[in-house]
């Protein structure tokens, strides 16, 4: 179960404020805080980490958000699949 730094559950936290505690990395689509159990956290509009807080544990605050974060892959009748990701992440706005 993935918790924030208060110990409850992020699926608890979503629409309201929140601190998550982890590590920072830069995933494809952005800046993310991996959380103990590895979940991504995603830093709105924070396209990457600086390279001294690169791998470092930080704290961070804001409005938690469950929801897609780039469009869904489209296959089309060729078989070819674009660029895309399936489902919702945590996002945190500032």
């Amino acid at each position: 179960m993935t918790k924030d730094a208060d110990e409850r559950p992020l699926k608890d936290q979503v629409d309201k404020d929140a601190e998550i505690i982890g590590t920072a990395r830069d995933a494809r689509t952005g800046a993310v805080v991996l959380t103990q159990d590895r979940t991504p956290v995603y830093i709105a509009g924070l396209d990457s980490w600086d390279d001294s807080l690169s791998g470092v544990q930080v704290r961070v605050r804001g409005v938690l958000r469950h929801r897609a974060l780039i469009p869904v892959a489209q296959v089309a009748e060729d078989g070819a699949v674009s660029h895309g990701m399936d489902g919702e992440v945590y996002v945190l706005a500032g």
